[in-house]
């Protein structure tokens, strides 16, 4: 289901989701903690400037699977 919308063009859609490989391929990327927003932009972005998405990306994913999408 997730990948009709990835491929749709023109199209909003809100995915909301504890999992990093849900949203890596967003175009944007909001970062929640505590309820703050501590973090905003692309996957590659947030893991160079965002310590929250990181360390929640390297609890998830290999370290492999993470320097790979840079």
């Amino acid at each position: 289901m997730l990948s009709y919308f990835i491929s749709v063009s023109g199209m909003t859609v809100f995915i909301v989701s504890q999992r990093a490989s849900a949203v890596q391929r967003a175009d944007r990327i909001l970062v929640l903690d505590d309820g703050n927003l501590v973090g905003s932009g692309t996957h590659a972005n947030l893991l160079k400037t965002c310590d929250v998405y990181r360390e929640i990306c390297l609890s998830q994913l290999s370290r492999e699977e993470v320097e790979k999408t840079l």
